[in-house]
């Protein structure tokens, strides 16, 4: 009974019990309160940061923002096209075509236009001939060439009626060797005036091939730079040097083999017809034949030679340019295609 009196003696109360369950709840309370409120001002700290470091990258990039909008608002796309277009026009090399140009003869000079390679490039190429002008111009030149050989044609005249007057003369009298005499030297005037209009005829010719040659090796590299930029990579890599090899090729042989074949030839048909017992019209027939034949064959194999080489050329561009379409329609499947 003194046990029991005093252990019921040391054991709190109801209300006691209440109180301290009551203060344990508070405290744990107070404990979990504190973590949240460090959390919330972390959090803060860390947005202000955010918010500053931003406020400073758009105050950064004003300017630029503004040069930019700047930039567009007064160059339209035209203008920054053109502008590029100028930029790699000024890099081609035109000095060949220029003094090409600046090397022609006064007569061809005198009858063409002014000729600005950068202008007309840029333009591309439009209204660079004014065709009505040009026609009047080709016309006048052609009337001057006319009147310049007709008289050469004037001069035969005359050397032909002298002979056949002589030849009439000789007969009249009845002695043929003065008239076989006559007759031989006004044939040979008459053959040495048409070899020399012939050999004018072949070195104007061979002007003709070395400034055709002279063109086509100044404009090549222009031409090949125009088509690199467009994307016909291959085409230029093969027409370049295809085009010097067969220009230049088929320029030598007409200048060193066909010309001087046909002149041989007509300088033996003309001396042919001197005397009645040693005919040579037959060797002038060959080497003209000869001189056709190989005019013919260069010009056939030049054309179907530059034709293959160029479409298979144009055929590996095409091929390239849709394989890198979709390659770059299947890597990049939106904005690829």
């Amino acid at each position: 009974m003194i046990r029991l009196c005093s252990f019921s003696g040391n054991r709190p109360s109801g209300r006691a019990r209440k109180k301290r369950v009551r203060r344990g709840f508070a405290g744990i309370q107070a404990g979990h309160g504190k973590r949240p409120a460090r959390n919330s001002r972390r959090q803060k700290a860390v947005g202000a940061i955010i918010i500053i470091c931003l406020v400073w990258l758009a105050q950064a990039a004003a300017p630029r923002c503004r040069g930019f909008a700047k930039a567009d608002a007064v160059e339209s796309p035209d203008a920054l096209l053109a502008g590029a277009a100028l930029e790699y026009v000024s890099t081609i090399d035109v000095s060949g075509i220029e003094r090409f140009i600046t090397d022609l003869d006064d007569d061809v000079a005198e009858n063409m236009p002014e000729l600005n390679i950068m202008d007309i490039m840029l333009n591309h190429g439009a209204d660079v001939l004014d065709l009505p002008g040009f026609a009047g111009r080709a016309a006048s030149f052609l009337v001057r060439e006319i009147k310049v050989n007709l008289k050469l044609l004037g001069e035969l005249i005359v050397v032909a009626m002298v002979g056949s007057i002589l030849c009439t003369l000789g007969s009249g009298l009845g002695e043929d060797g003065p008239c076989a005499m006559a007759w031989a030297v006004c044939y040979m005037t008459l053959v040495a005036m048409g070899i020399r209009s012939f050999a004018v005829s072949a070195d104007l010719a061979t002007g003709t091939i070395d400034r055709m040659m002279s063109f086509m090796h100044a404009i090549l590299p222009a031409l090949v730079g125009l088509l690199a930029a467009s994307g016909g990579v291959v085409t230029a890599a093969v027409v370049s040097p295809l085009m010097l090899v067969a220009t230049t090729t088929v320029g030598t042989l007409v200048k060193t083999t066909v010309i001087p074949l046909l002149l041989l030839g007509a300088a033996l048909t003309l001396t042919g017809n001197v005397s009645d017992r040693k005919q040579v019209t037959r060797l002038a027939g060959l080497l003209r034949w000869w001189s056709m034949t190989l005019l013919g064959l260069a010009s056939t194999l030049f054309v179907a030679f530059m034709g293959v080489r160029g479409g298979l050329a144009s055929v590996s561009d095409a091929a390239s340019a849709k394989a890198a379409k979709f390659l770059a329609g299947s890597m990049i499947p939106v904005i690829g295609k």
